[in-house]
């Protein structure tokens, strides 16, 4: 179930990407591998937004660890 969900999130970021990007801009990037805390952290500070969809328990800290990591309080 898990491959077959990061599959769906691939494609929709493929037709989002074609759709709304240009040749040297992509609007979405997915990033499927591990990373560390502090590496976590700079993308949440590069991000204009943070979407969290999973349904498991926990992912609200994800939500509020975006939100503690905006120092510029921008973002949402």
């Amino acid at each position: 179930a898990y491959r077959q969900l990061h599959e769906e999130c691939r494609r929709y970021v493929e037709e989002l990407n074609q759709r709304y990007g240009s040749e040297g801009y992509s609007p979405v990037l997915m990033v499927a591998e591990h990373h560390s805390q502090e590496q976590v952290y700079e993308i949440y500070r590069a991000a204009d937004i943070c979407m969290v969809t999973s349904l498991h328990d926990g992912m609200n800290l994800v939500a509020k660890e975006f939100v503690a990591a905006r120092d510029d309080e921008q973002g949402v």
